[in-house]
């Protein structure tokens, strides 16, 4: 399809004499610097080589476009409107997007684009978009949802998302030191690494859900009572799990080595032949729980409730078996 071309000077005049909508026009190296860019619609339109720098952007509508190898570096984007547009080899480094009343970003794709320090203060919902190899590095979202969005081979180290996150798929993607706000049900993490990570209001723990995983030091927050845990055999080495309420949860041969569980309820969970190892367990909740053949050699055991739990063949070093005598005979545990 035949497109008009615009370069800056075309723009220039068609903004002096009032133009407010483009439609189908491909527009070539524009720049834009300390500008304010207000009121504008661009329909089916192609932008290729564009830098927008430290501008505002307010009330835009984007649809159906194209833009390629631009930036929008240390701008403001109040109340841009974007649907159904591609973004390739796109900045928007230090940018900022605003606006207290509910708008959206949806159906979008973004590959090869840099949000560094990128930051939403705004009630826009960001909705089924697509994020390739994209970079998030220390950006900070407050929006309204963050919703049915696939984010495949980025890296989101240090991000702060503290939205209502639900529906996401993050795909062999680096969230070490994230947060991650308000996760509602339907988040999937596959090949991806949330080493200390803060995962608050986390539902439904199991292994579709993580699938290969790095949870080492990650905070697993507020979960409720009747949530699914189902872990098994996953490596949580270091993982900080403090307070949380994982009762009959599957542990089954996990590595627990040097967790945090204090005062963390995993009465009736399945830990046969788990590894917890240097975890510290203080005033954790064990009871009716599974523990045959864990080891809990170096365990913080003070205050652990072992009421009916099962503890045959559980490794514990000799000066700790005072914490299980009144529990399990001397002679069907382990001592070290």
């Amino acid at each position: 399809m035949y497109m008009l071309i615009y370069t800056q000077e075309q723009l220039n005049e068609a903004l002096i004499n009032g133009v407010k909508e483009f439609s189908e026009i491909s527009f070539y190296k524009l720049k834009f610097t300390d500008k304010m860019i207000k009121g504008l619609k661009f329909i089916k339109c192609n932008f290729n080589e564009c830098q927008i720098t430290k501008c505002k952007l307010e009330n835009i509508y984007i649809q159906s476009c194209n833009i390629k190898k631009s930036s929008f570096n240390e701008s403001e984007l109040e109340y841009v409107k974007i649907n159904g547009t591609s973004f390739e080899e796109v900045d928007f480094l230090k940018c900022l997007v605003s606006g207290l009343n509910q708008y959206e970003w949806n159906s979008l794709s973004f590959k090869l684009c840099s949000f560094v320090s990128f930051k939403a203060r705004s009630a826009v919902e960001i909705g089924n978009c697509n994020f390739e190899s994209c970079d998030f590095t220390d950006a900070d979202i407050k929006c309204a949802e963050f919703f049915s969005l696939t984010i495949a081979d980025s890296n989101m180290k240090n991000i702060k998302i503290q939205s209502s996150i639900g529906g996401c798929e993050f795909k062999n993607t680096n969230l070490e030191n994230s947060m991650l706000g308000d996760m509602l049900c339907g988040n999937r993490f596959i090949s991806t690494n949330l080493k200390y990570a803060m995962l608050d209001g986390s539902h439904y723990i199991t292994k579709d859900r993580f699938n290969d995983v790095n949870l080492k030091g990650c905070k697993l927050w507020a979960l409720e009572p009747d949530d699914t845990v189902d872990l098994e055999e996953v490596n949580l080495c270091k993982v900080d799990i403090q307070t949380v309420e994982w009762m009959n949860a599957n542990l089954k041969r996990c590595n627990l080595e040097d967790a945090n569980i204090i005062e963390a309820d995993l009465s009736g969970a399945n830990l046969e032949e788990a590894n917890l190892k240097n975890a510290n367990l203080e005033d954790a909740n064990l009871e009716g729980a599974n523990l045959r053949n864990a080891n809990l050699e170096g365990a913080n055991l003070k205050g652990t409730n072992f009421n009916e739990a099962i503890l045959d063949g559980v490794r514990v070093l000799e000066h700790d078996y005072k914490y299980l005598k009144d529990y399990i005979d001397k002679n069907k545990v382990i001592l070290k």
